[in-house]
């Protein structure tokens, strides 16, 4: 969402006639068409923009709530209590992986979308892919800063072992 909303609708429009899957951060929140939130495959959101976009929809501002007032799959960061997901198959909860000293949250959050998708790209299924983001994002808060902070895939593998 960093640049004019009817561009990223439009691009959203092109994917899935070209049959993308496409995965949204609704970061930050800002109006989108309602029609394009709707070609979504997976909306990703923390609490706030969550909050935001539930009140513009009039529903719930957890993952089910939007869900429903969209009927797509919605991911819902929570912090250091993890992520909510909800699907056609119900929702579930993702706790977060643990964090001893938290130095810097400032890129977690596109930490977490990035491998998100990355894991999701390369076949893994949802709840995998949910898992591997949650532990990268957590490493991701034990540095400072935004681009130096993300860890490499090897650091990830060895934090879910």
């Amino acid at each position: 969402m960093e640049v004019d909303p009817k561009q990223t609708a439009a691009l959203i429009r092109r994917a899935r006639a070209a049959g993308t899957r496409i995965v949204l951060n609704l970061a930050p929140a800002a109006a989108l068409a309602r029609d394009a939130l709707g070609m979504l495959d997976l909306l990703v959101l923390n609490e706030t923009e969550a909050g935001w976009l539930a009140g513009d929809l009039g529903a719930p501002p957890d993952a089910a709530g939007l869900r429903a007032a969209l009927g797509v799959d919605t991911v819902r960061t929570l912090g250091g209590e993890g992520a909510e997901i909800a699907t056609a198959g119900g929702v579930r909860h993702i706790p977060a992986h643990p964090v001893v000293v938290v130095v810097d949250t400032t890129a977690a959050g596109d930490c977490f979308v990035g491998v998100l998708a990355a894991a999701l790209d390369r076949g893994a299924p949802l709840p995998d892919a949910l898992s591997r983001a949650s532990v990268a994002a957590s490493l991701c808060c034990t540095r400072p800063g935004s681009q130096n902070s993300l860890p490499r895939a090897a650091e990830t593998d060895a934090a879910m072992r």
